[in-house]
């Protein structure tokens, strides 16, 4: 996977780091769990991040492509969501966007504003 480096970073968490690839003209993400401290620990929580991932079958769950575990470090494999993470959506970080009137609109014209 060549877009591992920086520039491709999407997140960053407490269990690794989330980068965005193409892999056979498929976008995804690739979540990169590095092992240098507490290597069993770490590919324990990996193991069972995927272990849910492809338990758990749902719309409103990533699908998890793949995983390849080594020596120093782990991927996941998954599909590639375009707006953002759950994470911040719960939290808003990025707020939505504001509503829009259309002043000209009869309704909104007719509508009395209570204060």
């Amino acid at each position: 996977i060549e877009n591992l480096n920086d520039r491709y970073i999407i997140d960053r968490g407490a269990h690794g780091v989330v980068y965005k690839a193409v892999i056979d003209q498929l976008v995804c993400s690739v979540k990169k769990v590095e092992f240098e401290w507490n290597k069993k620990k770490r590919m324990n929580i990996m193991r069972n991040e995927i272990e849910v991932l492809e338990k758990f079958k749902h719309r409103n769950l990533i699908k998890c492509y793949g995983c390849w575990i080594g020596d120093d470090y782990g991927l996941i494999l998954s599909r590639f969501m375009e707006n953002g993470c759950l994470h911040d959506t719960l939290h808003e970080k990025k707020p939505p966007p504001p509503l829009t009137w259309n002043v000209g609109d009869n309704n909104f014209n007719k509508t009395k504003l209570l204060i």
